[in-house]
């Protein structure tokens, strides 16, 4: 297929169409591909039409990547045992650990290393080839096909401190795109899972986001915040402020419908992709602030350099309520 067809067939608005180019290419090109269509729905010198085709032919790649035929062999289940697994260990030491300051000023616990450690080599082990990113080992995303994002422990100064709200994040990226997640919260008995395509889990039980109106979104719905956000004075927002100390805790509230809202300033992307999937599945809209685009990550990426603002809500109306209330305490990645 030559250079002009190839591109004729990506901004088509056929499925079909999309896929036979899509599968002429190698992985190399293929990330560069998916970068250029970010950028050209991001983009607001375009117009309409080429926005939205490149968001077509984006959204068709990455489905017809997560299918259950599609992800690597056995991942949703490799992915859920292992934080199964490493979270269990990481309970026998809950409110156990004494723990250092990082240059960040975030603790980190012997703990975070040892789990950081488990995941990345069992990850290793059974995928030779794809990428890891963690928060405590490698934290650059080197552009592969497939990479795993994770949190070793999402709450650090809680589970150092014995407060509950503390677990295990893992995400799978396709192109720097999460499609598939796993928050396991061993001492709270919450153990949540999506794939891209295939909605969204709590202890296997499928949940939904609140199904409220925009117009009862009022003092009695949970707004689940971070510290950070906090630190900006008072919400001018309708709804019960509730501050978890986990960011992936906090988006699984917003997915099981228990908060209407979330707003996070300032997290990481291990912090919030297994969580980014997991809300989206369960049908919450989430926004990278201001006018961020968190995913996909991009090679080269240095993920310990990058942090964002984030706001999530049950529906539209929500989430443009919660971001005029924050706007202006939000930052730039």
């Amino acid at each position: 297929m030559d250079i002009e067809a190839f591109w004729e067939h990506i901004f088509s608005d056929d499925r079909d169409s999309v896929m036979r180019a899509w599968r002429v290419i190698n992985a190399e090109e293929r990330a560069s591909v998916l970068e250029l269509l970010v950028r050209i729905q991001g983009d607001p010198e375009r117009i309409d039409a080429q926005r939205a085709a490149a968001a077509f032919a984006a959204r068709c790649i990455y489905d017809a990547a997560v299918g259950a035929d599609s992800l690597p062999a056995g991942a949703l289940e490799f992915a859920r045992n292992l934080a199964r697994d490493v979270g269990r260990l990481l309970h026998k030491n809950f409110g156990l650990n004494l723990a250092s300051v990082k240059r960040d000023g975030s603790l980190v616990t012997a703990s975070d290393l040892e789990s950081d450690g488990l995941i990345h080599d069992a990850i290793l082990a059974r995928y030779p080839g794809h990428g890891v990113v963690s928060e405590e080992r490698q934290k650059v995303y080197n552009g592969a096909e497939w990479s795993w994002l994770i949190d070793p422990i999402d709450g650090t100064t809680n589970f150092s401190h014995g407060f509950p709200c503390w677990g295990v994040l893992i995400a799978l990226l396709y192109h720097g795109q999460p499609v598939l997640g796993v928050s396991d919260f061993p001492a709270l008995g919450a153990h949540f899972h999506a794939v891209r395509g295939s909605g969204a889990f709590m202890n296997d039980q499928p949940i939904r986001v609140a199904e409220s109106a925009p117009a009862v979104f009022e003092a009695t719905q949970i707004v689940a915040i971070c510290s950070r956000t906090v630190e900006g004075g008072p919400l001018t927002i309708p709804g019960k402020v509730r501050v978890s100390g986990s960011s992936g805790y906090d988006l699984a509230l917003l997915g099981s419908g228990a908060a209407a809202v979330t707003i996070q300033s300032r997290v990481y992307p291990w912090d919030i992709a297994a969580g980014w999937v997991l809300s989206q599945e369960a049908g919450a809209i989430i926004e990278g602030m201001p006018d961020t685009d968190v995913f996909p990550l991009r090679a080269g990426a240095d993920c310990g350099n990058m942090r964002f603002a984030v706001v999530g809500g049950a529906s539209v109306q929500i989430v443009n309520i919660a971001k005029k209330a924050v706007m202006n305490r939000f930052v730039a990645a």
